[in-house]
């Protein structure tokens, strides 16, 4: 909040970007956890992100469980520490039942942003590459480029070591 409003902004977001990103295993070989559509063994991290990049509520699982499956508890996590977050914008994974159970269950509303038609190549959507962007922020720490914990939850506590050091560095 210190940051946000250091910046000018409202201290507590009304937008975010939700994704996930698959990641390997390290050095513990492990037969559950598959992600077909990536070829990856390993976890899956979901986050929430603010328009700066900075991590709202974030949750690990084994890499087969699909998207669409994490963005409620996901949501849940953000709805409760951030009550005035209104919109999630996501990509075309979290399309269905999920939004509507979202918006009657938290009031958020799930916007999946789309490619215009007749768009060729790449083409960067607005606030929702902020999240792929702290997804190479935490590349960057050693013990996240991959999965080298023994459970989600000390996973999880390295993404949350890993955002106090990039908020630290904020200030």
């Amino acid at each position: 909040m210190r940051i946000r409003r250091k910046r000018g902004q409202n201290g507590c977001p009304r937008v975010g970007a939700l994704d996930a990103q698959s990641v390997k295993w390290g050095n513990r070989q492990s037969d559950n956890g598959f992600d077909a559509n990536k070829k990856v063994k390993g976890i899956k991290r979901n986050i929430v992100v603010d328009r700066n990049g900075f991590i709202l509520a974030r949750t690990v699982d084994n890499a087969g469980v699909h998207d669409s499956r994490l963005a409620y508890p996901l949501c849940k996590q953000t709805a409760f520490f951030w009550p005035t977050l209104k919109k999630i914008l996501v990509d075309r994974g979290y399309r269905g039942e999920i939004a509507d159970k979202v918006m009657s269950d938290f009031m958020i509303e799930l916007e999946v942003s789309n490619t215009p038609n007749g768009t060729k190549g790449f083409t960067p959507k607005p606030l929702r590459w902020v999240v792929e962007r702290t997804f190479a922020w935490l590349d960057g720490f050693r013990r996240l480029t991959r999965n080298y914990e023994q459970t989600n939850e000390s996973a999880e506590e390295m993404i949350d070591f890993a955002t106090i050091k990039l908020l630290i560095n904020h200030i």
